[in-house]
């Protein structure tokens, strides 16, 4: 592709955002967008895109949650993830890192937010 064969890398991540996190996975198997996520992650805190690369971790956490990726392999990335402190990451990341400990059963309130946000209206009003 162009942009692999580019020495810079600045966009990659961007562009694979939204192309593997909003545009293939209505037109291909979801399974095959999460390794183009990753690939899109380390390119974007390589070049410093961080925000860019934290979307990108969104984007896979969502379709790992969808095809099937292990639970245990998806609550260690978010966790990692979130530890950058990326605003994208800390407030709109805490629904999809809550369900997964829900899924592991290590939260028996489906609703709840104890992921550092003090309740759901402040998740919701939260911009990103």
């Amino acid at each position: 592709s162009l942009l692999g064969k580019s020495e810079n890398k600045s966009g990659v991540s961007q562009v694979y955002a939204m192309v593997y996190g909003f545009i293939n996975p209505w037109v291909e198997p979801i399974q095959a967008c999460v390794e183009s996520n990753l690939y899109a992650i380390k390119v974007g805190m390589s070049s410093g895109e961080i925000e860019w690369a934290m979307t990108n971790a969104m984007c896979f956490i969502n379709s790992g949650l969808q095809c099937g990726i292990e639970l245990k392999e998806l609550a260690k990335k978010a966790q990692h993830w979130k530890e950058y402190k990326d605003l994208v990451q800390v407030t709109r990341g805490a629904p999809f890192r809550e369900a997964i400990q829900f899924l592991m059963g290590c939260s028996v309130d489906p609703t709840g937010m104890s992921d550092g946000i003090a309740d759901k209206a402040t998740w919701l009003s939260s911009e990103p």
